[in-house]
């Protein structure tokens, strides 16, 4: 190497550890481990070096996730319901595949109340066509066992669960109290929640992962919509296609 080569290495390796300095005290002890990996890699780029951890942090935020993910695959009932609201509302259909994609429950369910018309702009439910449907008091107990059949998922289980409780009051009857009692999880696994920390966009306001729709989470993966978005049986499975995406990263 020439001496004025050397020189410029020098320097460029000085800047190096001025930047490498500030940014590995501001890691967590985990990345800190990962850095002395990085380092034994005689990386001299601070970019590069930037891009790895990046590569790095992504992976370790996104393994839980999709080591879950992984393990719903092997047993699991996912549920979905159509309502007349988001306040005080009914269930006006209910579906429930398994694992797999086979479908374990499927049908309208006749609300005690009309269904608005701003409900019906978005699943195209209407009175009409749920008028000769159960209501919920006749699937009660045979939807209540399979909430209790399989560990559940819903992609935002705090809304179903609270829309099925107060359809199930309705009746004089409530879902299982795992699903009722339970202010974190809802007695479910909640697939919106982990979907939101394994694709990662944080929320400063509420210092929490951004919850992603359905839809876009779908469209982030790739994950194709099978019948008509919105309706209960085609939104089971596109949850099981984000699922599917999330356990191919594990």
């Amino acid at each position: 190497m020439l001496p004025q080569e050397k020189t410029e290495q020098q320097s460029a390796d000085k800047i190096f550890a001025q930047h490498f300095d500030d940014y590995f005290g501001k890691l967590s002890d985990y990345m800190q481990k990962l850095v002395v990996k990085f380092v034994a890699r005689e990386m001299r780029n601070f970019d590069d070096f930037i891009a790895v951890s990046q590569a790095e942090i992504t992976r370790h935020r996104m393994a839980p996730q999709a080591l879950h993910a992984q393990r719903l695959l092997e047993n699991c009932h996912i549920l979905d319901t159509e309502t007349t609201g988001l306040h005080h509302a009914e269930v006006v259909e209910i579906s429930i595949i398994d694992q797999s994609g086979n479908v374990v429950f499927d049908s309208l369910i006749k609300p005690v109340n009309p269904i608005p018309a701003d409900a019906t702009s978005i699943h195209g439910i209407t009175d009409e066509m749920v008028k000769d449907a159960p209501s919920w008091g006749d699937v009660h107990d045979q939807i209540c066992a399979l909430l209790l059949a399989k560990p559940l998922v819903i992609f935002n289980a705090a809304y179903d669960v609270q829309v099925m409780q107060e359809t199930a009051e309705k009746y004089g009857k409530s879902i299982p109290e795992q699903f009722t009692q339970d202010s974190v999880n809802h007695g479910a696994f909640c697939a919106m929640k982990s979907y939101a920390e394994f694709y990662g966009v944080w929320d400063d306001t509420r210092q929490q992962y951004k919850w992603q729709s359905l839809a876009k989470a779908a469209a982030q993966q790739n994950v194709t919509i099978e019948g008509q978005a919105h309706r209960a049986l085609a939104d089971c499975r596109t949850t099981l296609g984000v699922i599917n995406a999330m356990a191919k990263e594990a």
